[in-house]
């Protein structure tokens, strides 16, 4: 997420919770598309300590993807991105209708 950039389109004002009510959603559902990413990235990887791992049971713990039954198997997220070419991860949503599970 970039805050201040004057290349970004215009956005709404930022005052007391109208903001969040609209975007809240959107940014949350972005932040976990992009979690699911990275997970998926980890398990295909074949020098990840997570390769080939389910991404069910893959987890964040402080900048870290780790395996949810043992948190001592895993890597932080800068070395999966810099083993991968720094490819950054992406993802998007709207703050259109709440989705199943998004409230």
């Amino acid at each position: 997420m970039k805050l201040g950039d004057s290349s970004l389109p215009e956005s709404p004002v930022a005052g007391g919770s109208q903001t969040s009510a609209s975007a809240g959603s959107a940014v949350k559902i972005t932040c976990q598309k992009a979690v699911a990413l990275l997970k998926e990235r980890a398990s295909a990887d074949p020098q990840s300590p997570l390769f080939k791992m389910k991404t069910k049971r893959i987890s964040v713990d402080k900048g870290r993807l780790v395996d949810s039954e043992d948190s001592s198997v895993g890597e932080t997220i800068s070395q999966l991105l810099s083993r991968n070419g720094g490819r950054a991860v992406s993802a998007t949503a709207s703050a259109g209708r709440l989705q199943a599970g998004y409230r």
